[in-house]
């Protein structure tokens, strides 16, 4: 009988789970091992990827209300590099609401 080590096609569901649960959970420092190769490699690589995306949205975000709202810098706009979809949006949105600021006089 082959076992998760011998198969490297086996996604070990264990892991994937308490990862997604991290995830789920707002902690992005849960990553899946990037040994895998074969289609569980580009799965485990993805998932990664999307929780990383994840990660700098938030980490924009932040930056981006630290400027705005705390110093004033109505000019700032957040800098996500290859964002498209609903990750544009997101992005978009939070810069349709500074140009609201910078409108309304605020």
């Amino acid at each position: 009988m082959e076992t998760q080590a011998q198969n490297p096609e086996t996604i070990d569901t264990r892991l994937l789970l308490k990862v997604l649960m991290a995830f789920k959970k707002g902690d992005f420092s849960a990553r899946l091992p990037v040994e895998k190769t074969r289609t569980v490699g580009k799965i485990y690589d993805v998932l990664n990827d999307v929780i990383e995306r994840h990660e700098n949205m938030t980490n924009e975000l932040v930056r981006v209300y630290g400027s705005v709202a705390k110093e004033g810098k109505i000019g700032e706009r957040a800098a996500l590099s290859g964002a498209n979809g609903s990750w544009r949006i997101n992005a978009n949105s939070m810069e349709g609401m500074i140009e609201g600021l910078k409108s309304s006089g605020t």
